[in-house]
């Protein structure tokens, strides 16, 4: 792919991400007109390219760079709608990734290429991006609030019981030690997919996903027997054989992941407590507001029946705001809790930009330079 080939992707994606991002802040919502003009363009653009690689069949790499192209843009396409049903992130937020992922020439994954799936660099970025951010801004909140890291502290203590931390320690340690069982038993070829950057991006992956990964796995007695015996046999094997060392390296590296994870989990926790719920008269509520989904549960259960829409990030319609006030009427209630809107759209703007930059994911990049 030549430059101004590159610019025939790159033009529509940040004036996409770029539109979008002014909406996302200023509206709190990324529109489908724009996703879809972005769609159609990018669907003239393959079109026109296939065209091309099928009148030049001698050069076949051009006809597998689309196809990779493709079956980038659908994994990214099924992620993104795993993660929309997962109530990571909208459904306009799902689109709009999905969208860039279809967009981003496969070159400014070159130093971080993840097969198959390159796009995994831009979740990868977007998320860095925003955890960053809440870090960083949920720091300044405590500088201003010296209670209130107190009270983080202590809370995460007292949260946790023993049990609970023991069951995700276990399946720390199935994790870690799965790796390094794939690592030994795997062809030199295939070990490079481990490559500090990509374990990196596993973690990270495992730090997006854990909420849901551990509420399935603690629920389910017969994996959690099936992780216990997998973690006293594989503990057994090194002990009888000596290796020692890489028992303690192995349980070292579970526990500091963990509770790096749990603080980390905390704290953002926190900050959607202090920053993104709201609380306001019920005679402010209007249409396209949004209820945190366990207030709508409760609402909907109060009300014996679903009268309110609970699916993910969805905004309140007229007819549902006139049930909920004259619910809350009738029980003499006048405060309800509100979801404020997080913008997605610039970070993942922000993401592809970075990634054209470095080539690949940040972490690629930090890790290359030590």
């Amino acid at each position: 792919m030549h430059n101004i080939n590159d610019l025939l992707f790159l033009v529509p994606l940040f004036t996409v991400g770029i539109i979008s991002t002014f909406n996302d802040i200023r509206y709190g919502k990324i529109k489908n007109l724009w996703i879809g003009i972005g769609l159609i363009f990018t669907l003239i653009v393959y079109a026109a390219f296939f065209i091309i690689a099928i009148i030049e069949l001698p050069e076949k790499h051009n006809l597998k760079y689309m196809i990779d192209m493709i079956v980038n843009g659908l994994i990214a396409g099924g992620v993104s709608f795993f993660m929309w049903k997962s109530n990571l992130w909208g459904a306009g937020d799902a689109k709009l990734i999905t969208l860039f992922s279809f967009l981003l020439p496969l070159k400014f994954y070159s130093n971080s290429y993840v097969d198959f799936f390159p796009a995994f660099n831009i979740f990868i970025n977007t998320f860095i991006l925003i955890i960053v951010f809440i870090l960083l801004e949920y720091f300044l909140f405590i500088l201003k609030n010296h209670n209130r890291f107190k009270k983080i502290s202590f809370s995460f203590i007292k949260k946790e019981n023993l049990l609970g931390l023991l069951n995700m320690f276990l399946i720390y340690l199935v994790i870690f030690i799965s790796i390094r069982l794939l690592i030994n038993h795997m062809e030199s070829s295939l070990v490079n997919y481990f490559s500090p950057s990509n374990f990196a991006a596993i973690m990270l992956l495992l730090f997006v996903v854990n909420r849901f990964l551990f509420k399935f796995l603690l629920k389910n007695k017969i994996i959690m027997t099936m992780i216990i015996a997998y973690v006293i046999f594989y503990i057994t094997y090194l002990m009888i054989n000596g290796q020692t060392s890489i028992l303690l390296y192995t349980l070292k590296t579970a526990l500091i992941y963990m509770i790096s994870i749990r603080i980390l989990i905390t704290l953002l926790n926190q900050y959607l407590s202090d920053k993104e719920i709201k609380q306001i008269n019920i005679l402010e509520l209007k249409e396209n507001m949004m209820v945190p989904k366990n207030e709508i549960e409760k609402l909907n259960n109060l009300l014996k029946e679903k009268k309110i829409d609970d699916t993910n990030s969805h905004k309140l319609t007229f007819k549902e705001i006139l049930y909920i006030k004259k619910y809350f009427k009738e029980k003499d209630i006048t405060k309800i809790n509100i979801s404020q809107f997080f913008p997605f759209a610039p970070f993942m703007t922000a993401a592809c930009l970075i990634t054209i930059l470095v080539r690949g994911s940040v972490i690629t990049y930090f890790l290359g330079l030590f």
